[in-house]
């Protein structure tokens, strides 16, 4: 009876301590955040900026007025995040490392609040090998390097989920508030990242009835807040309309980004029948599962998927191979970190590469400015809108731009509006050269229906001839001659 007592005890304590744990030292998170920092900052302007971080330039540059009209037209999905960019640009410029920093810092938040959700509900070792083995994925780097607002939705996507995990432990409806807000936040950030609410709900079931009630107010305090936008936003889907269905190249798309060089833990982590680890797989893996399969289901009718939009998941892979390594000794742990972050380090180094994003917008202006001569004509084409020549405008400034009815920003547009093809003949009669500036799409090689779009539009224009082609990564610079 006394072992049989000492063995309920010795399980009860272990069942609470995911839910009342003894508070971590600091040094639990600040460890993997400084780590973070210290990988995110390092060839932080390297790589050249590329089509979407040059969309964030265009926009985030221009007076707030202007920002809002835009937002009403397009992209209400990013408006936080190019309303926090504006300050920063107007202060200091779009050099590479300026543009980048805020993803930098926000993936020094994620990385400490995966520790600190880690040390909550199972151990500060668990949490500390969890902050690290999230910066030891590759798309940790990809989007803590990229002037967009990925990093930020992953990093409030972690703290939404650190106060969930507090306010399930106190009860109180004062912190179920504060995850309202943040629920909120996070939608304002990205919609998309509001799937998260239904991994939540899926890791409070096993608990009881009044925390779903207060956890059912805060959400839907957070989907009234929300809903403006999500109205808003509903009718500007032209935005993706590029988009297609995804297959099986997405599902394993999805499957590496999430997992990456972690996915030889999370069976570990999986795997491991303990009470120590029961509260981070029941947080964990619907996190990691549901918004990824609920989207890609989704996008086979509709549209939606994009790898990027799933990455506020990652943390919850690093979670469970955290906990999962925590298990084992420590020359085991060090010897899987190690062994980590060697088969990584290729994938980072790549995503540090001066052409390492998908884009090399430096590379092109520098061809065109080889290239161009005065009195150059430009027309762009689909796939390589105005404001791509905003990100490295020096050789682009040179051309006479005689393609646009009104500018981005009067037309409230990311790249403003093309006028119609008899005029934009007449307009062209007085230049001997025109450079039509096009690109191929977000994936693949070059297909006959991009040479197609180029060919077509070359002929709409009038009597030119082909005098030169370069191709800059997935941009193609064509240099035509009147006859």
């Amino acid at each position: 009876m006394v072992a049989r007592t000492g063995e309920s005890t010795r399980h009860a304590r272990v069942l609470v301590r995911g839910a009342y744990p003894e508070p971590a030292s600091r040094w639990v998170w600040l460890a993997p955040a400084g780590v973070a920092l210290a990988v995110l900052l390092t060839g932080l302007g390297t790589p050249s900026l590329w089509r979407d971080e040059a969309a964030t330039v265009s926009v985030a540059r221009r007076p707030v007025g202007d920002i809002l009209r835009l937002l009403g037209n397009v992209d209400a999905v990013h408006g936080l995040y190019y309303l926090l960019m504006h300050p920063l640009i107007s202060a200091f410029g779009t050099a590479e490392w300026v543009l980048r920093l805020p993803s930098a810092i926000a993936g020094a938040v994620t990385a400490g609040g995966v520790a600190a959700i880690g040390a909550r509900l199972a151990s500060a070792r668990a949490g500390v090998l969890a902050g690290l083995l999230c910066v030891a994925a590759p798309m940790f780097s990809r989007a803590g390097q990229d002037a967009r607002s990925y990093a930020l939705v992953m990093a409030i996507a972690v703290l939404a989920t650190l106060v969930l995990v507090v306010a399930t432990e106190s009860g109180s409806w004062r912190w179920f508030a504060v995850y309202g807000a943040m629920i909120a936040l996070l939608g304002i950030a990205h919609l998309l990242a509001l799937l998260l609410v239904a991994a939540h709900g899926t890791s409070l079931l096993v608990r009881g009835r009044a925390l779903w009630l207060r956890w059912l107010a805060a959400v839907a305090a957070a989907g009234a807040a929300v809903a403006p936008l999500a109205l808003l936003a509903s009718t500007q889907r032209v935005a993706i309309a590029w988009m297609r269905a995804p297959g099986p190249t997405e599902a394993e798309e999805a499957l590496m980004a999430l997992t990456g060089s972690l996915g030889l833990l999370i069976p570990i982590a999986l795997l491991v029948r303990s009470w120590g680890t029961a509260p981070v797989v029941a947080l964990a893996v619907p996190w990691l599962l549901l918004p990824p399969v609920v989207l890609l289901s989704f996008s086979l009718v509709h549209p939606l998927y994009n790898v990027r939009y799933i990455l506020f998941c990652l943390p919850a892979a690093a979670l469970l191979g955290g906990a999962g390594l925590a298990r084992f000794r420590f020359p085991v742990q060090a010897a899987v970190l190690v062994a980590v972050v060697a088969v990584a380090a290729p994938s980072h180094a790549a995503v540090r590469h001066p052409r390492g994003h998908l884009d090399d917008l430096r590379g092109t202006e520098r061809t065109l400015g080889a290239l161009v001569e005065p009195g150059d004509a430009v027309v762009y084409l689909e796939g390589f809108g105005r404001s791509m020549s905003m990100a490295y405008p020096a050789a682009f400034s040179r051309l006479r731009d005689v393609g646009m009815a009104r500018s981005p920003r009067v037309s409230a547009t990311i790249d403003g509006v093309p006028v119609p093809d008899h005029e934009l003949r007449a307009r062209l009669r007085p230049f001997r050269r025109v450079w039509l500036l096009g690109g191929l799409g977000h994936k693949g090689p070059a297909t006959p229906q991009d040479e197609g779009k180029i060919a077509a539009r070359a002929q709409a224009v009038g009597p030119y001839v082909l005098v030169e082609r370069r191709q800059v990564r997935r941009l193609v610079l064509s240099l035509y001659e009147r006859r």
